[in-house]
């Protein structure tokens, strides 16, 4: 199973929880919802309209898992996991697994949004449990209001990698979107810093 962007932003724990136990920073209610190929973002809406009409409850997170026999996060139609928030209908964490892995082949296999603007937050890629994408960071950190790419990084099947010879990891202003740090990293971590030219 790998995971490191999630790992190295959100702690090992919370990625572990994530995927394979389905464990909770926020007080949720673990619903066994059937397959079918809703939007995260319509998901959460029918959420939202059935939480309104019985509002006795005080969670206001709800998460919805598909699981294969073996308790993995594993859908193959949508996301594995979705994260609600009832109150407001909005989507919190949208991810995509197979078997335990993080993967979806045409988009991100992890999104979280802001809860107040609603506008994505994190985005990350994986195919078959490794972070990797053919054109495009594989882990992108939006400002919430600006939407300002604040944060970018590049890898191909796990390891640091831009085939342009450009940066891998980039940093920016959440305000002008300025560019204040680049790293070439080159390897697994990104710990060989590397640049040529």
């Amino acid at each position: 199973m790998k995971h490191q962007g999630l790992k190295y932003y959100f702690g090992m724990a919370a990625v572990m929880g994530a995927l394979s136990l389905g464990a909770q920073a926020a007080p949720v209610e673990n619903v066994t919802a059937a397959a079918g190929q809703s939007s995260a973002k319509k998901l959460c809406a029918d959420l939202s309209s059935a939480y309104m009409r019985n509002a006795q409850s005080n969670t206001h997170v709800i998460t919805l898992r598909w699981t294969n026999d073996k308790n993995q996060l594993s859908r193959e139609s949508g996301p594995a996991m979705v994260k609600c928030n009832a109150r407001t209908g909005g989507v919190v964490t949208e991810i995509w697994a197979i078997d335990g892995n993080l993967h979806n082949l045409s988009s991100p296999a992890y999104r979280e949004y802001d809860q107040e603007t609603q506008n994505l937050r994190v985005e990350g890629w994986w195919k078959n449990g490794k972070q990797t994408r053919d054109e495009g960071p594989v882990f992108t950190i939006h400002d919430p209001t600006t939407q300002i790419v604040t944060t970018e990084e590049w890898r191909k099947d796990d390891h640091y990698f831009r085939s342009s010879g450009e940066a891998t990891n980039l940093r920016r202003d959440p305000i002008s979107g300025i560019v204040i740090l680049e790293e070439w990293a080159e390897g697994r971590q990104g710990e060989d810093l590397h640049r040529i030219g």
